[in-house]
């Protein structure tokens, strides 16, 4: 099966799944990719055609030789992997989404506890005059 002056079809489909892990790699590593979806969602899709295909057709020369047809197997769930892998980052990304940052919780923090040495909202005035103290 020479295809491309002495490169067979099997080399071209392992440097295409090389090249899909190494966009999963790239992409995944750029800060704030995950909410681009117009560029995460054809990677995903992407893989999980790959992984389906590897798995139900595979690489020619690995079905040739019976020994090496386990290695679809291998480079299929090895994207799948990838799925599961850019799918937490994306849950984690929408779980931490809108909350402060631990640098503004504890800037909160100091600002409460620094009102409450310097009295607090039980040291003010009820609605008839009287403080929490005098009742």
């Amino acid at each position: 099966m020479n295809a491309l002056n002495g490169t067979s079809v099997s080399d071209l489909i392992l440097f295409g799944v090389v090249a899909l892990i190494g966009i999963n790699h790239v992409l995944m590593r750029i800060p704030g990719f995950i909410h681009r979806w117009w560029a995460f969602l054809p990677v995903q899709i992407l893989n999980l055609g790959a992984a389906i295909w590897l798995m139900a057709i595979g690489v020619p020369e690995f079905n040739e030789d019976g020994g090496l047809s386990f290695l679809n197997w291998v480079l299929g769930l090895l994207l799948v992997f990838h799925i599961v892998q850019n799918n937490m980052r994306l849950q984690r990304a929408q779980k931490t989404k809108g909350r402060p940052s631990p640098a503004d919780v504890r800037a909160e923090q100091a600002r409460i506890e620094e009102a409450l040495r310097k009295g607090g909202p039980s040291a003010s005035a009820n609605d008839d005059g009287t403080t929490a103290e005098e009742t």
